[in-house]
């Protein structure tokens, strides 16, 4: 997978939600989740309207900056983020 440009990653990064999905992918999943266990996921950590949301802006924006691969028809998601990501997820979230 070729590297996304460091403005795509931290803008895809900058939002709360799309934080959550990649993170979700990361710790919690195998790399791969339905739309609705992330969904699931998004909403038991404060957010409303996660799954509208998710389908037609987080995770077609995560998907364009390379950090997720996102399947609507199926309603897959596959985490494609490398270990930089998780570094820099890691750096904003102070953990």
């Amino acid at each position: 997978m070729q590297a996304a440009p460091a403005d795509e990653v931290f803008r895809a990064l900058a939002d709360e939600q799309r934080r959550l999905v990649v993170r979700y992918l990361l710790d919690e999943t195998d790399g791969v989740a339905s739309e609705q266990e992330v969904a699931d996921y998004v909403s038991a950590h404060g957010t409303e309207e996660a799954l509208v949301r998710l389908q037609h802006s987080t995770l077609p924006m995560l998907d364009e900056a390379g950090l997720v691969r996102y399947d609507p028809e199926r309603g897959r998601v596959r985490d494609r983020s490398d270990g930089v990501v998780e570094d820099v997820l890691t750096a904003v979230e102070g953990r």
